[in-house]
């Protein structure tokens, strides 16, 4: 197989800024597990590249989407990382009021019709457990999800959410999950409980599953599954964690790993699972980090890419150039 060159830094540095909308506007984007949103009533509002989501389910069991976005002055209607239990919607800056529907059903001294519709919708889905918007107009296929056959998504319950702020571009942290070739070099209690010879990479239409043989009594179930773009599916022995990898400005990111588990896991065996899970962020941390410093001092243009380690690297650039070309017209 030929040797591939990378993107160039200045595409970690000062990426294209179409990238958002060509990106994460053009895709379904994993937000949670079903399991966070188990009834009527229930809300959860966060911010995805830029966009403030809020997602309801309604009294008919129905989960929606909307931008967390009053029409009266753009309040939030729900603060961020907050999940009350609601039978409405009321924004905490003036009191309208909407529908679980996003219906506008109040607004206060406005003397009738305030001439606003309802809560701007978005695209909303869930697909075995997963709860995926999209953002963007001509819509795509949902996810494929059969690299995970045989894991019981909808069976996991939500047990914690944790967030790590990263001072690297998002691609830069992406491209480190997508390659198991540092894993001798970077993870050494990793490296003790996967069979790292048995490491193998298998790279789909618009995934890259990884899987290796486990050993001893760790909590890593050796599978772990990237979907584009920004979206990692880590299983472990009894539970998973949906890993999002969420641009925060140039430079920066936020890795937000949603941690679940299977009904009857021993708090320990949680607490374990999460603690190992975390030792292994601060060290790709610590080198992500410096390979974004490097990347902007100028001195590294492009680099080559493993054809035999790093396929998985070679087709994320490979979708994030396709995604950012230009659309040639259609033949007539």
């Amino acid at each position: 197989m030929p040797i591939l060159e990378t993107l160039p830094a200045s595409a970690y540095v000062s990426p294209p800024l179409t990238e958002r909308t060509a990106v994460f506007g053009s895709t379904w984007q994993l937000v949670t597990h079903s399991s966070r949103l188990p009834a009527p009533g229930a809300t959860l509002a966060t911010t995805l590249a830029g966009w403030p989501i809020l997602l309801v389910r309604g009294e008919d069991g129905a989960l929606r989407g909307f931008h967390n976005v009053c029409r009266h002055r753009a309040s939030p209607l729900v603060w961020n990382d907050e999940s009350p239990q609601c039978t409405h919607l009321v924004c905490p800056y003036h009191g309208w009021t909407y529908g679980l529907d996003g219906r506008l059903l109040r607004a206060p001294d406005f003397g009738g019709d305030p001439g606003a519709s309802g809560l701007f919708p978005i695209q909303t889905t869930e697909v075995q457990g997963l709860v995926f918007v999209f953002l963007g107009t001509a819509l795509p296929p949902l996810p494929d999800l059969s690299p995970l056959a045989g894991v019981p998504i909808e069976d996991f319950r939500f047990d914690r959410l944790v967030r790590h702020p990263l001072a690297c571009d998002w691609k830069t942290y992406a491209e480190n999950y997508l390659e198991g070739h540092h894993i001798p070099y970077l993870h050494p209690e990793l490296a003790r409980e996967v069979n790292v010879a048995s490491y193998h990479v298998h790279v789909g239409a618009a995934w890259v599953s990884h899987a290796a043989e486990v050993q001893g009594e760790g909590a890593n179930g050796g599978r772990w599954v990237w979907l584009w773009p920004n979206v990692a599916v880590n299983v472990y022995r009894s539970g998973m964690n949906l890993e999002r990898v969420l641009p925060d400005g140039p430079g920066r990111c936020v890795v937000e790993y949603t941690y679940l588990f299977a009904e009857g896991t021993s708090v320990a065996d949680r607490d374990e699972t999460v603690a190992m899970s975390h030792r292994v962020t601060l060290e790709d941390r610590r080198m992500v980090e410096a390979v974004q410093r490097n990347l902007a001092a100028g001195v590294y243009r492009t680099g080559s890419l493993s054809p035999k380690h790093e396929r998985g690297v070679e087709a994320f650039q490979r979708w994030w150039t396709e995604a950012l070309s230009p659309k040639r017209p259609t033949p007539r």
